[in-house]
């Protein structure tokens, strides 16, 4: 469901109004090992519902310094959060195999750089 926004402002010179209209999903399905995110919080799915799939490559940062936290949308399913293979530096692979799992990363304009993980899951 679209988020709308809308502001005008008045002063001593009449400015346009503004619009804005933003789409925030809570998930991205992985296609070909990539994701485009569109928010700071981001539950992961498997291509086609697969049974495991790895995650190489996030793209969509807004800015140098944006925090991302990720989680899987399905205990049933594995994400699992490659090391060194696309735009994403961790300390290792990171199986999220359980809905309470986590992983949080920052952007440094370049690269997707691990800042902690949660393996909360059972």
């Amino acid at each position: 469901t679209p988020l709308n926004i809308s502001a005008t402002t008045k002063s001593y010179i009449d400015y346009p109004s503004i619009s804005l209209s933003i789409t925030v999903s809570p998930s991205r399905t992985i296609a070909a090992g990539v994701i485009t995110i569109n928010s700071s919080y981001v539950r992961v799915d498997t291509e086609g519902a697969g049974a495991t799939d790895d995650l190489d490559t996030i793209n969509g940062a807004f800015y140098i310094g944006q925090v991302l936290t990720l989680s899987a949308v399905s205990s049933a399913r594995d994400v699992v959060v490659k090391d060194g293979t696309g735009n994403i530096q961790c300390a290792g692979d990171f199986r999220m195999n359980n809905l309470q799992d986590t992983i949080s990363l920052v952007w440094t304009g370049t690269v997707w750089l691990e800042t902690c993980r949660s393996d909360n899951g059972a």
